[in-house]
Protein backbone atom coordinates (compact mmCIF):
# COMPACT_ATOMS: atom_id res chain seq x y z
CA UNK A 1 0.00 0.00 0.00
CA UNK A 2 2.89 2.47 0.92
CA UNK A 3 4.34 2.18 -2.84
CA UNK A 4 0.96 3.97 -3.95
CA UNK A 5 -0.27 5.76 -1.04
CA UNK A 6 3.08 7.33 0.36
CA UNK A 7 2.70 11.26 0.17
CA UNK A 8 4.99 14.09 0.63
CA UNK A 9 5.61 17.69 -0.55
CA UNK A 10 8.56 16.45 -2.52
CA UNK A 11 8.04 12.60 -2.85
CA UNK A 12 4.59 11.15 -3.66
CA UNK A 13 3.80 8.04 -4.89
CA UNK A 14 -0.09 8.96 -5.53
CA UNK A 15 0.52 11.56 -7.98
CA UNK A 16 2.63 9.39 -10.66
CA UNK A 17 2.04 8.88 -14.51
CA UNK A 18 2.03 5.02 -13.36
CA UNK A 19 -1.48 5.78 -11.47
CA UNK A 20 -3.02 8.72 -14.00
CA UNK A 21 -5.39 6.73 -15.36
CA UNK A 22 -6.90 5.25 -12.09
CA UNK A 23 -6.41 8.78 -10.23
CA UNK A 24 -8.52 10.22 -13.51
CA UNK A 25 -11.45 7.53 -13.57
CA UNK A 26 -11.53 8.43 -9.69
CA UNK A 27 -11.40 12.06 -9.85
CA UNK A 28 -14.23 11.63 -12.96
CA UNK A 29 -16.63 9.67 -10.51
CA UNK A 30 -16.36 11.46 -7.84
CA UNK A 31 -16.51 14.89 -10.06
CA UNK A 32 -20.04 13.55 -11.88
CA UNK A 33 -21.23 13.24 -8.15
CA UNK A 34 -20.28 16.86 -6.94
CA UNK A 35 -21.78 18.44 -10.29
CA UNK A 36 -24.95 17.34 -8.93
CA UNK A 37 -24.94 19.21 -6.05
CA UNK A 38 -24.24 16.68 -3.54
CA UNK A 39 -22.00 16.47 -1.21
CA UNK A 40 -19.02 13.70 -1.24
CA UNK A 41 -18.74 11.94 1.96
CA UNK A 42 -15.47 9.27 2.18
CA UNK A 43 -14.57 7.46 5.09
CA UNK A 44 -11.67 5.12 5.01
CA UNK A 45 -10.00 2.76 7.86
CA UNK A 46 -6.68 3.35 5.62
CA UNK A 47 -4.16 5.25 6.86
CA UNK A 48 -3.50 7.28 4.22
CA UNK A 49 -4.72 10.52 2.49
CA UNK A 50 -4.84 9.01 -0.71
CA UNK A 51 -8.37 10.13 -1.94
CA UNK A 52 -8.45 13.84 -0.94
CA UNK A 53 -4.53 13.98 -2.42
CA UNK A 54 -5.81 13.24 -5.70
CA UNK A 55 -9.06 15.06 -5.55
CA UNK A 56 -7.35 18.48 -3.76
CA UNK A 57 -4.55 18.08 -7.05
CA UNK A 58 -8.23 18.26 -9.28
CA UNK A 59 -9.31 21.28 -7.81
CA UNK A 60 -12.05 19.64 -5.77
CA UNK A 61 -12.06 20.67 -2.00
CA UNK A 62 -11.70 18.10 0.69
CA UNK A 63 -11.94 18.73 4.49
CA UNK A 64 -9.89 16.22 5.97
CA UNK A 65 -11.12 17.22 9.89
CA UNK A 66 -8.35 19.90 9.30
CA UNK A 67 -8.28 22.29 6.70
CA UNK A 68 -4.91 21.89 4.71
CA UNK A 69 -3.92 21.57 0.78
CA UNK A 70 -2.54 18.40 -0.89
CA UNK A 71 0.85 19.45 0.63
CA UNK A 72 1.43 20.07 3.82
CA UNK A 73 4.94 21.63 5.00
CA UNK A 74 6.89 17.94 7.09
CA UNK A 75 7.16 19.59 10.27
CA UNK A 76 3.84 21.71 10.62
CA UNK A 77 0.93 20.31 13.11
CA UNK A 78 -2.72 21.46 11.53
CA UNK A 79 -4.97 21.14 14.54
CA UNK A 80 -8.17 19.32 13.85
CA UNK A 81 -11.37 21.88 13.93
CA UNK A 82 -13.54 19.34 16.06
CA UNK A 83 -16.60 22.06 15.60
CA UNK A 84 -16.81 21.47 11.92
CA UNK A 85 -16.44 17.70 11.65
CA UNK A 86 -19.72 17.74 14.00
CA UNK A 87 -21.84 20.44 12.50
CA UNK A 88 -21.00 20.40 8.92
CA UNK A 89 -22.36 17.90 6.53
CA UNK A 90 -22.63 20.07 3.81
CA UNK A 91 -19.26 19.84 3.09
CA UNK A 92 -16.89 17.21 0.89
CA UNK A 93 -15.35 15.40 3.64
CA UNK A 94 -12.77 12.49 3.55
CA UNK A 95 -11.81 11.01 7.54
CA UNK A 96 -9.78 8.26 8.88
CA UNK A 97 -12.00 6.71 11.31
CA UNK A 98 -8.80 4.48 12.33
CA UNK A 99 -6.53 7.59 12.15
CA UNK A 100 -3.50 8.79 9.66
CA UNK A 101 0.08 7.84 9.18
CA UNK A 102 -0.31 11.28 8.80
CA UNK A 103 -1.61 12.13 12.05
CA UNK A 104 1.11 13.48 14.94
CA UNK A 105 0.07 13.12 18.54
CA UNK A 106 1.49 14.98 21.76
CA UNK A 107 1.14 14.55 25.38
CA UNK A 108 1.56 17.99 26.67
CA UNK A 109 -0.49 21.23 25.41
CA UNK A 110 1.83 24.44 25.15
CA UNK A 111 2.18 25.30 28.60
CA UNK A 112 3.16 21.63 29.12
CA UNK A 113 0.67 20.24 30.71
CA UNK A 114 -1.10 16.61 30.30
CA UNK A 115 -3.56 17.03 27.33
CA UNK A 116 -3.68 15.00 24.48
CA UNK A 117 -3.64 16.47 21.32
CA UNK A 118 -3.43 14.96 17.35
CA UNK A 119 -2.71 17.20 14.62
CA UNK A 120 -2.60 16.54 11.07
CA UNK A 121 1.11 16.67 9.11
CA UNK A 122 2.63 16.67 5.56
CA UNK A 123 5.05 13.44 6.84
CA UNK A 124 4.11 9.90 7.62
CA UNK A 125 4.71 9.00 11.23
CA UNK A 126 5.10 6.36 12.91
CA UNK A 127 3.06 6.54 15.77
CA UNK A 128 3.36 8.47 19.38
CA UNK A 129 6.44 10.29 21.01
CA UNK A 130 8.31 6.93 22.17
CA UNK A 131 9.92 8.91 25.09
CA UNK A 132 6.73 10.36 26.13
CA UNK A 133 3.69 8.02 25.82
CA UNK A 134 0.26 9.65 26.81
CA UNK A 135 -2.30 7.16 29.06
CA UNK A 136 -5.49 7.52 29.20
CA UNK A 137 -8.71 5.53 30.96
CA UNK A 138 -11.80 5.61 29.44
CA UNK A 139 -13.13 2.75 31.65
CA UNK A 140 -11.96 2.23 34.77
CA UNK A 141 -9.32 -0.36 35.14
CA UNK A 142 -8.66 -0.36 31.53
CA UNK A 143 -5.65 1.38 30.32
CA UNK A 144 -4.84 2.21 26.45
CA UNK A 145 -1.88 4.01 25.19
CA UNK A 146 -3.34 6.26 22.57
CA UNK A 147 -1.52 6.19 18.76
CA UNK A 148 -2.09 7.76 15.66
CA UNK A 149 -3.45 4.87 14.28
CA UNK A 150 -6.08 2.48 15.56
CA UNK A 151 -5.10 -1.40 15.37
CA UNK A 152 -5.42 -4.37 17.37
CA UNK A 153 -7.96 -4.87 20.64
CA UNK A 154 -9.86 -1.48 22.20
CA UNK A 155 -10.72 -0.38 18.95
CA UNK A 156 -13.86 1.08 20.83
CA UNK A 157 -12.33 2.42 23.52
CA UNK A 158 -9.16 4.15 21.71
CA UNK A 159 -12.28 5.78 19.07
CA UNK A 160 -13.60 7.75 22.25
CA UNK A 161 -10.59 10.07 22.02
CA UNK A 162 -10.55 13.48 19.73
CA UNK A 163 -10.84 13.26 17.00
CA UNK A 164 -11.70 9.78 16.59
CA UNK A 165 -15.06 10.58 18.24
CA UNK A 166 -16.56 12.83 15.87
CA UNK A 167 -15.61 11.36 13.24
CA UNK A 168 -17.15 8.33 14.49
CA UNK A 169 -20.11 10.46 14.67
CA UNK A 170 -20.08 12.06 11.82
CA UNK A 171 -19.99 8.45 10.02
CA UNK A 172 -23.10 7.73 12.32
CA UNK A 173 -25.27 10.80 10.57
CA UNK A 174 -23.83 10.48 7.75
CA UNK A 175 -24.77 6.62 7.51
CA UNK A 176 -28.80 7.60 8.28
CA UNK A 177 -28.58 10.96 5.97
CA UNK A 178 -27.46 9.49 3.13
CA UNK A 179 -28.53 9.15 -0.67
CA UNK A 180 -26.61 5.81 -1.53
CA UNK A 181 -23.62 4.45 0.23
CA UNK A 182 -20.52 3.02 -1.45
CA UNK A 183 -18.34 -0.03 0.25
CA UNK A 184 -14.76 -0.50 -1.53
CA UNK A 185 -13.15 -3.70 0.05
CA UNK A 186 -14.53 -3.78 3.75
CA UNK A 187 -14.55 -7.27 5.36
CA UNK A 188 -17.62 -6.25 7.82
CA UNK A 189 -15.46 -6.89 10.89
CA UNK A 190 -15.66 -3.75 12.68
CA UNK A 191 -18.30 -3.96 14.86
CA UNK A 192 -19.19 0.19 15.73
CA UNK A 193 -18.42 0.20 11.96
CA UNK A 194 -21.32 -2.58 11.60
CA UNK A 195 -23.63 -1.03 13.69
CA UNK A 196 -23.87 2.65 11.66
CA UNK A 197 -24.88 0.40 8.77
CA UNK A 198 -27.25 -1.64 10.21
CA UNK A 199 -28.53 2.00 11.16
CA UNK A 200 -28.59 2.75 7.15
CA UNK A 201 -30.71 -0.69 7.00
CA UNK A 202 -33.07 -0.06 9.52
CA UNK A 203 -33.89 3.46 9.15
CA UNK A 204 -33.57 4.05 5.30
CA UNK A 205 -35.32 1.70 3.34
CA UNK A 206 -34.78 4.04 0.01
CA UNK A 207 -30.59 4.11 0.34
CA UNK A 208 -28.77 1.02 -1.88
CA UNK A 209 -25.40 -0.09 -0.52
CA UNK A 210 -22.95 -0.85 -3.43
CA UNK A 211 -20.46 -3.23 -2.02
CA UNK A 212 -17.19 -3.42 -4.83
CA UNK A 213 -14.93 -6.37 -3.41
CA UNK A 214 -13.60 -8.90 -5.63
CA UNK A 215 -13.90 -11.63 -3.15
CA UNK A 216 -17.08 -11.17 -1.96
CA UNK A 217 -18.09 -14.91 -2.41
CA UNK A 218 -14.72 -16.20 -1.79
CA UNK A 219 -14.38 -14.71 1.66
CA UNK A 220 -18.02 -15.78 2.06
CA UNK A 221 -19.47 -12.10 3.51
CA UNK A 222 -22.79 -12.55 2.41
CA UNK A 223 -21.95 -14.81 5.82
CA UNK A 224 -20.68 -12.06 7.58
CA UNK A 225 -23.11 -9.67 6.57
CA UNK A 226 -25.84 -11.78 7.72
CA UNK A 227 -24.06 -11.76 11.17
CA UNK A 228 -23.01 -8.46 11.41
CA UNK A 229 -26.12 -6.45 9.92
CA UNK A 230 -28.99 -8.59 10.58
CA UNK A 231 -27.67 -10.32 13.75
CA UNK A 232 -28.14 -13.86 12.41
CA UNK A 233 -25.53 -15.77 10.94
CA UNK A 234 -27.82 -19.36 10.09
CA UNK A 235 -30.04 -17.02 7.58
CA UNK A 236 -27.14 -15.47 4.99
CA UNK A 237 -27.93 -13.63 2.32
CA UNK A 238 -30.05 -14.95 -0.71
CA UNK A 239 -28.54 -13.67 -3.65
CA UNK A 240 -30.00 -12.70 -7.11
CA UNK A 241 -28.03 -12.71 -9.78
CA UNK A 242 -27.95 -9.54 -11.81
CA UNK A 243 -24.89 -9.98 -14.08
CA UNK A 244 -21.66 -12.21 -14.61
CA UNK A 245 -19.96 -10.90 -11.47
CA UNK A 246 -22.73 -8.59 -9.99
CA UNK A 247 -25.51 -9.82 -7.70
CA UNK A 248 -27.79 -7.97 -5.33
CA UNK A 249 -29.58 -9.36 -1.34
CA UNK A 250 -32.37 -7.43 0.14
CA UNK A 251 -34.80 -6.94 -2.68
CA UNK A 252 -31.85 -5.11 -4.66
CA UNK A 253 -31.27 -2.71 -1.13
CA UNK A 254 -27.92 -4.25 -1.84
CA UNK A 255 -25.70 -4.78 -4.61
CA UNK A 256 -22.22 -6.38 -4.89
CA UNK A 257 -19.80 -6.03 -7.80
CA UNK A 258 -17.37 -8.88 -7.83
CA UNK A 259 -14.54 -6.65 -9.38
CA UNK A 260 -11.42 -4.82 -8.04
CA UNK A 261 -12.26 -0.81 -7.84
CA UNK A 262 -10.02 0.18 -10.75
CA UNK A 263 -12.14 -2.03 -12.94
CA UNK A 264 -15.52 -0.89 -11.41
CA UNK A 265 -14.50 2.53 -12.14
CA UNK A 266 -13.80 1.88 -15.48
CA UNK A 267 -16.92 0.20 -16.19
CA UNK A 268 -19.00 3.26 -15.17
CA UNK A 269 -17.23 6.30 -16.40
Amino acid sequence: MSSYSYHTSGNSKIISDDNQSLNDNFHKWISSETKLDLSVRLYTLNYDRLFSVILKKNNINIFEGAECGAEIKPNDGINFNLKKILTDFDCNCHYNIHGSSFWAIKARNNNQLPSLQYSLTGAPKLSSNLWEQPLLQMEKGKTINPANIITGYQKTQKSSVSPFRQMQSAFDRDCIETNRMYIVGYSFGDAHINESIKSLLINCPETQITIIDPYFRENKLDKKISLALLSNSTLPLAPTNIGEKSCSFLNGKIIVHEEFFDKYLENII
